[in-house]
């Protein structure tokens, strides 16, 4: 705005009153072409215009909002657009409030630790480990989980057979994150690290994924066809669950001479009152809820919708075996 002699012109002392701006930040504005006065008198003092405080207004605004110099320059100059470039500073806050939510997150379930550990290098690892949860760099994640699941697969005993242990830990490596953890994510990613953290959830999954693996030479099936037919089964078990179906009906037996058949099978053994007994108590237990959370933390991870859940297929099993345990016993001792 040019000034006219009508026009009241302010000196910086008279801006820095007005506004609360620091005298030496508006000289700097001035001096940076921000914010050129409306005149200059003589003596060299600088005069500014109402127009020209509005100016220092907005330049503060946007200083606020974590805009640089040039791009206030280039905003107030027309150059570029403000709405776009409020988009880009949205943006930035957002990645600043996900990595808040990231530090929150970590903090609070350091907090909820139990206060009687009295293995103080065990803390420390685990305090270690939870830390990564605060790094974007997803490569650190990755080999931490690869670690983690590695150790799973290889310690569990009975150990699955070579050939499978490969396969599940190339799949295990297909799983990818993204590179910045939202708020959500972060939270998973820290109660991840804490389940693989505890000994017993190890147990757990290594129970619920190698107990067929009792067997005094290497299965003749592949583990494709294995789990085609562990999974058929509990789809079925699962369908009679929700179907409210009676354990004891047609439907259920055929179910647990299936189910005790490929039990059987998987483990080289035959199908006696014995076998069956012990499978009607294992059963049901071959479902881990915290597996299944482990699996539910993976799929919000990945972005992926989640895992169903076969809890209600395991305990169904579990059911119509001890149901039909003497008629699975009578029709396998008749002649076929």
């Amino acid at each position: 705005m040019t000034a006219t002699e009508k026009e009241p012109l302010y000196t910086i002392g008279e801006v820095a009153r007005l506004t609360g701006v620091a005298v030496k930040t508006i000289r700097f504005y001035a001096d940076s072409a921000l914010l050129p006065p409306a005149r200059t008198t003589e003596a060299r003092y600088r005069l500014f215009s109402t127009g020209d405080i509005w100016r220092l207004q907005m330049i503060r605004v946007l200083r606020q909002f974590g805009f640089g110099l040039e791009s206030i320059r280039a905003i107030m100059a027309g150059d570029l657009d403000l709405a776009e470039t409020l988009d880009w500073q949205l943006a930035a806050l957002d990645q600043q409030l996900n990595q808040l939510n990231r530090v929150r997150a970590i903090l609070q379930q350091a907090k909820e630790q139990p206060k009687n550990r009295e293995d103080r290098e065990t803390s420390l690892r685990l305090l270690q480990q939870l830390g990564l949860a605060l790094s974007d760099n997803s490569l650190e994640r990755h080999r931490f989980l690869a670690g983690k699941l590695r150790a799973i697969v290889m310690g569990a005993v009975p150990a699955a057979p070579t050939e499978w242990q490969a396969r599940l830990l190339a799949s295990f490596d297909q799983i990818q994150f993204p590179a910045e953890l939202n708020a959500e994510q972060a939270r998973a990613w820290g109660e991840l690290i804490q389940l693989l953290n505890d000994p017993t959830f190890t147990a757990e999954a290594q129970y619920a994924n190698t107990h067929f693996m009792r067997r005094d030479r290497p299965p003749e099936f592949s583990l494709e066809w294995y789990n085609e037919q562990m999974f058929g089964l509990l789809n079925r078990a699962q369908s009679l669950a929700d179907r409210n179906v009676s354990p004891g009906g047609a439907e259920g037996l055929a179910l647990a001479r299936d189910w005790a058949e490929f039990a059987a099978m998987t483990q080289g053994q035959a199908v006696t009152p014995e076998f069956l007994q012990e499978l009607a108590g294992v059963t049901p237990r071959l479902f881990q809820k915290r597996v299944q959370r482990f699996w539910d933390l993976i799929a919000l991870l990945s972005g992926r919708p989640a895992y169903p859940s076969y809890e209600k297929g395991f305990g169904m099993l579990g059911k119509v075996l001890n149901t039909n345990m003497g008629r699975i016993l009578k029709i396998g001792s008749q002649p076929s």
